[in-house]
This record gives structure tokens, C-alpha cells and sequence, in this order.
């Protein structure tokens, strides 16, 4: 039976979140490159196909088929199903609208995850998670400036991203007691490779050649990376302390859209990421002192 063990470390739960949200940042602006020419269910499928090959060499050189054989197989396949609907509604959203008003929308979850924490997994969620994640999210709002030009298809995807992405976490904190994080995302990115290659039916797929073969290779590596990482920090710290960092990926894309576009940010960009990273590092030193 593989089993694991559920630590009480919020500080390398923290910083898995964030070094996985930049992983996961990356990989976003990739898939949005990619979008205009290659289906949703394409993007999806051999990014997962991918991560799939890679984690299963990996665990079957390690445990042959019983390091593949999960311990509770119904939550792998709700979580998978969560992830599906997670990973197709914001691709989706990142090709109809533009990313800050996608990524605000998404930016719901934490708050989500802090509100269901409690009656779900059980978690005390104090006034300290509460303000942190209404802060962060306030700061989100800020940056996105959501316009009525928002509420679209695009919106609804994004929308919907968000739920699932919420579900997903609240099933990942509650089997990472007892499935390893490479277990969990091997069936997740399963049903990812399966879901992705039945779309080919409703939309011709066009096989990537040149630079973006390669970048359908990077979208695995950052994408499983961040998977990998964000499942192990559920699995050390509490789904209510380690949610509101999510917010980070914000700072993220700032970061990668100055470096790589050279997008400079403006006054309503810097004061909603001080409200972000404030927020943040409120909680981190919060939980620091009482750990």
C-alpha cells in the first residue's frame, strides 16, 4: 500500500506554493503562446502525455507497478476530475480574454479554499487566514481592473477554472495523508493525456513542429514541476495557510512580463501587488511565530 505522511511544516508548505505558482505562471503564458494555433485539448493532452511518460519510468524504476498502484483510487479520480475541468476551462480563458482579467477572476479560489477549509477538511481557519485572503484578493482586483468587457465566455471559463481548481485542492489536502505527490499527479495527468486525446475527434489536431514542439515539451516541465510542488505543500502545511499564497503568481507575471515584454507597471499594478505580497508575508509571519 503506498502510504506517506502528512506534515505540520507551514514554512516549506509556503514556499512550495510559491516557487510552484512561478512554475505555474510560466507555464499559463506558454499555453497562451501556443493557443492560437493549436486546440485546447492538444495543448492539454501532450503537455500531459509528457509528465505521464516521465513519472512513470520514474516510479516504476523505483517500485515497479506497485509504486504506480494508488491507495484510494476514487479520490485520484475525483481529483483528476477536478484537475481536468481546472486545466481546460483556463486554457480556454486564456485564449478568449486578456490574462489580467482571467487571472482575477481565478484569483477567487483562495478565498474559496479559506471559506471551505473548515467544513470540509475539518480546519480551523482563525480571523488572521480570513483577512490575509480578502486582502490578497482586494489586491487582485486592483491589478486586473475588471471591466464589463469581462463578463464573457472568457469570464465564465475562467469562473469555472476557479471552482475546480478549489475542489482540486480541498481532495489533494485530504489524500496527501496517504498518496504520495507523485502518485497523486501521475493519475491526474492520466486523465489529462485521455481527456485531451478524445478532443481530437471535435477538433483536428496539427502536430507541432520546430521551436514549438519544444515548448509543448517545456509546458510538461512546468507544468508537472508545479503540480509536484503544490501537492507536496498540502501535504506540509494546511490547505487555509498555504491557499492565499497563491495570490503570488501575480507577482509572478509582473516579473515575467518585464523581463520577457518589457511591460512596465503602473500605479493600480504596484499598490494591488503591495496589497498581494503584504498579505502574504502578514500570514507567513503569522504562522512562522506560531509553528
Amino acid at each position: 500500500m503506498q502510504t506517506t505522511t502528512r506534515l505540520n511544516t507551514p514554512v516549506s508548505g509556503i514556499l512550495l506554493m510559491i516557487g510552484g505558482l512561478a512554475l505555474l505562471t510560466l507555464n499559463d503564458a506558454v499555453a497562451k503562446w501556443l493557443s492560437p494555433r493549436y486546440p485546447v485539448g492538444e495543448i492539454i493532452a501532450l503537455r500531459s502525455l509528457f509528465i505521464v511518460i516521465t513519472l512513470g519510468i520514474g516510479l516504476g524504476g523505483r517500485g515497479g507497478l506497485k509504486a504506480l498502484k494508488p491507495t484510494r483510487y476514487w479520490n485520484q479520480f475525483l481529483r483528476g476530475l477536478c484537475f481536468l475541468v481546472s486545466s481546460f476551462a483556463i486554457v480556454t480563458a486564456l485564449s478568449l480574454m486578456p490574462i489580467a482579467d482571467a487571472t482575477a477572476i481565478t484569483f477567487a479560489s483562495p478565498l474559496f479554499i479559506v471559506a471551505l477549509a473548515g467544513p470540509l477538511l475539518g480546519e480551523r481557519v482563525g480571523l488572521n487566514r480570513w483577512v490575509a485572503a480578502i486582502i490578497g484578493f482586494v489586491g487582485v482586483l486592483i491589478i486586473a481592473k475588471p471591466t464589463p468587457n469581462a463578463f464573457q465566455w472568457g469570464a465564465l471559463a475562467a469562473l469555472a477554472a476557479a471552482v475546480g481548481s478549489t475542489a482540486r485542492d480541498m481532495v489533494t489536502r485530504h489524500i496527501s495523508a496517504v498518496e504520495s505527490s507523485n502518485v497523486t499527479t501521475f493519475y491526474s495527468m492520466v486523465m489529462g493525456t485521455a481527456a485531451g486525446l478524445l478532443t481530437a475527434w471535435v477538433s483536428p489536431w496539427s502536430w507541432p513542429t520546430g521551436s514549438d514542439f519544444w515548448l509543448f515539451i517545456l509546458l510538461g516541465v512546468l507544468n508537472g514541476g508545479a503540480h509536484l510542488m503544490m501537492i507536496e505543500s498540502y501535504r506540509r502545511a494546511e490547505a487555509s495557510i498555504v491557499a492565499p499564497f497563491r495570490y503570488t503568481a501575480l507577482v509572478w507575471a509582473i516579473l515575467f512580463g518585464y523581463v520577457m515584454w518589457g511591460d512596465i507597471p503602473d500605479v493600480l499594478l504596484i499598490t494591488g501587488s503591495a496589497l498581494v505580497i503584504g498579505s502574504g508575508w502578514y500570514l507567513f509571519r503569522h504562522e512562522t511565530r506560531q509553528s
